[in-house]
């Protein structure tokens, strides 16, 4: 009998009967996924000889399998990620079956088992087919969808120049080590996106298709350790069953890809075949790689450090880059507002987003100290859209970063937050609103992990993110390619 917790939109398997000897966990309880084995669970549990862990499993806790001496039989299903430290130290395991989805082993988890050489060489061989090796042969590159409108004006030598550009953003990963995979300036998809292929060639082409190349497959599912946010992947385009040219791009929360070709246009000049492909991506299971990580909202930054890149490389110029930054900074201000506004549980942190609202919205407010408290507020808001990466982090900004902020606010007016409360008529309430004392509300946060609301509340906001992502994407991607557009007259 398989013991269990419910925590918010997943399973957590936390023990079962000591008598069990074949422990096959299900994928699904009370039609929610089993997510994750909580440490120590199994910890020391003799009877146990075979294990199967599903791949709706993304985490196996730290020591949760540790000295059950009589496990023989491991098989970790796809879709697991992470194993922590410690989690199958001395046991016997003699037989086991690793997935390709598995991205991180913890520090000595499989030690004192005849098998743990054969989990580290899987996980370097793992390690090693993750390295972004996407680098294309310069025949076609990926530009937004306005840009077909110019299509006249990409000839094969912009083509192959911008085609190189993205291939010198892999070298400076695999080589030069000048930037991360995240600041990597390659075209990034969203699921139903429409985009467009420019291809040339000295001959013509039929049947032009694009496909997810099978090395990219073994790929999908598999984050970046400490960028779990996006994929990078290639596809291939190919004509009439055979390879022709090939393009990387990032993709976010993803496990399948499909490409759906809208249309296809051609012409020739000066001896060469231009296509332009007008394609839809078709992106699935938004989200669900994201299962234990259940509170990562920074998917604006990884947009964000993409255009950085195009910055330093002089693709986009000062004025260009000035309003892309300012336009991220409002919007994660914007997005934690309304996020953290929302979040039920957490009266002292209503309380205090009440008070920063109050003294923002005086009119007769010192404009010294309103200067100060704006800052103040928009740093308490990026800090906390920096922090946010877990349940753990959550309840940190909900509770235990309050008294600081509450301190500078006292600071900068001179006035004990009681007495600000006072002024503006502010009271510290449950979610009912009746009033309550601050030991009542600081006593909330034992319970606060295990609120529903909060993690529907999440939910809505990452696709609100993503949504907002993917416009954002379109419009400053269209920034680079300015140059390339007809003139009005051309258009019409």
């Amino acid at each position: 009998m398989v013991e269990y917790e419910i925590r918010g939109n997943m399973v957590v398997i936390t023990g079962c009967s000591k008598d069990e000897m074949n422990l096959d966990l299900p994928d699904e309880i009370e039609d929610k996924p089993v997510g994750k084995i909580e440490a120590n669970t199994f910890n020391n549990m003799l009877n146990i000889k075979r294990v199967v862990i599903p791949g709706t499993c993304k985490v196996v806790g730290a020591y949760a399998f540790a000295a059950c001496s009589s496990l023989e039989e491991l098989i970790i299903e796809e879709g697991v990620e992470t194993i922590e430290d410690w989690a199958f130290i001395s046991c016997n395991i003699t037989s086991i079956r690793l997935p390709q989805s598995l991205r991180s082993v913890g520090n000595n988890a499989f030690l004192g088992n005849q098998i743990k050489s054969d989990v580290d060489e899987f996980m370097e061989k793992m390690s090693s087919m993750r390295r972004p090796k996407n680098h294309t042969n310069n025949k076609c590159f990926v530009f937004p969808i306005e840009m077909l409108k110019a299509k006249d004006k990409i000839k094969d030598d912009f083509i192959q120049s911008e085609s190189k550009y993205v291939d010198s953003q892999f070298d400076k990963v695999d080589i030069e080590n000048s930037i991360t995979q995240q600041e990597m300036d390659i075209p990034f998809l969203y699921d139903g996106q429409e985009f467009v292929i420019a291809v040339y060639n000295r001959k013509p082409l039929e049947s032009l298709k694009v496909e997810l190349a099978s090395e990219s497959n073994t790929s999908i599912g598999l984050y970046a350790e400490n960028d779990p946010e996006f994929l990078i992947l290639r596809a291939n385009i190919l004509t009439k069953g055979q390879f022709i040219t090939s393009f990387a791009f990032k993709a976010p929360y993803l496990e399948a890809v499909e490409f759906q070709c809208l249309g296809i246009e051609s012409h020739q000049s000066e001896g060469m075949y231009y296509y332009f492909l007008h394609m839809k991506a078709e992106l699935s299971c938004f989200g669900n790689g994201n299962l234990n990580n259940e509170f990562a909202l920074n998917q604006y930054n990884d947009l964000l450090f993409k255009f950085r890149t195009k910055y330093a490389n002089q693709k986009l110029n000062d004025e260009q880059n000035q309003f892309i930054e300012n336009a991220f900074a409002e919007k994660i201000l914007i997005t934690m507002e309304g996020f953290l506004t929302q979040l039920d549980g957490s009266p002292r942190l209503l309380y205090l987003m009440n008070i920063f609202k109050a003294l923002l919205e005086d009119p007769n407010l010192d404009s010294e100290k309103q200067n100060k408290i704006s800052e103040l507020y928009s740093n308490f808001l990026m800090t906390s859209y920096n922090d946010l990466t877990g349940i753990e982090s959550l309840t940190k900004i909900a509770f235990d970063d309050i008294d600081n902020i509450i301190v500078e606010i006292e600071e900068i007016m001179q006035l004990g937050h009681y007495n600000i409360a006072e002024k503006y008529d502010i009271q510290l309430t449950d979610s009912v609103g009746n009033p309550i004392d601050i030991n009542d509300a600081k006593n909330m946060k034992s319970n606060f992990i295990n609120l529903e609301q909060n993690y529907k509340l999440h939910g809505d906001y990452l696709y609100y993110i993503y949504n907002e992502s993917r416009q954002m994407n379109q419009d400053f991607s269209m920034m680079q390619y300015e140059s390339y557009k007809p003139a009005e007259e051309e258009v019409n």
